[in-house]
């Protein structure tokens, strides 16, 4: 049922005044001058067919009621689905890593992927015919578009933060950040592997050891 609150203002009322119109939980905001209405509605679903009742501000001074049906379709923000978007993942190196980013919005939102670093997303694909473990064909974007990101042969490069963007026209835009372990062994790095110096003198050793989680690094002395 509508309830008309236009019988509440003035008949000799300005020619900017607003009338407004309720409609359930739907206000519906008419402009005299212009004879333009906006509707205001919560968001969520009302999209259908809805019959409104105009307030047309006639000749004789007077609200004359002017009955028309339209569409109303009500756009609605993306919003991620925290139940079928991926979290934080840990993986090991050279393994695959299969990534899920869904979004509800009006209309339905796009999904693309982003590096948070800036640098680009390695895409591998096997060649048809071709197992896991042949070559594959590797492509590098700087975004990739898609629900799923496939990640495979992943490599410590890789390792990062992933960005899902969900977009449908309607802002404001969403991200999710969603973060790449790799773990790989320890890898050694000794700069100089003989080192002279002179009887008393101070000597310094270096090695660098780069692995993921961190490492436990110590000296030992003949075995």
């Amino acid at each position: 049922m509508i309830k008309d609150f236009s019988k509440e203002l003035p008949v000799e009322s300005s020619s900017e005044e607003l009338i407004w119109t309720y409609l359930g939980e739907i206000f519906l905001v008419i402009k005299k001058s212009s004879k333009s209405a906006i509707l205001l509605v919560p968001v969520g679903q009302y999209v259908g067919s809805y019959e409104l009742r105009l307030l047309v501000f006639m000749l004789f001074k007077r609200f004359l009621p002017l009955t028309m049906t339209g569409m109303l379709s009500v756009v609605v923000p993306p919003d991620f689905i925290p139940e079928e978007t991926s979290s934080d993942v840990m993986v090991r190196e050279g393994g695959q890593v299969k990534l899920m980013c869904r979004a509800r919005g009006v209309p339905p939102p796009s999904i693309s992927w982003r590096r948070e670093d800036g640098k680009n997303i390695i895409i591998r694909k096997p060649f048809a015919g071709n197992a896991l473990n042949q070559k594959s064909h590797v492509t590098s974007v700087n975004e990739y578009h898609g629900e799923e990101l496939r990640l495979m042969k992943i490599s410590r490069n890789e390792m990062g933060v992933y960005l899902c963007i969900a977009i449908n026209g309607v802002p404001p835009a969403v991200s999710k950040r969603i973060s790449i372990n790799v773990h790989f062994s320890p890898v050694i790095h000794v700069p100089n592997q003989l080192v002279g110096a002179p009887l008393g003198t101070d000597v310094v050793l270096e090695c660098f050891v780069e692995a993921s989680p961190k490492s436990i690094n110590y000296w030992v002395k003949d075995n």
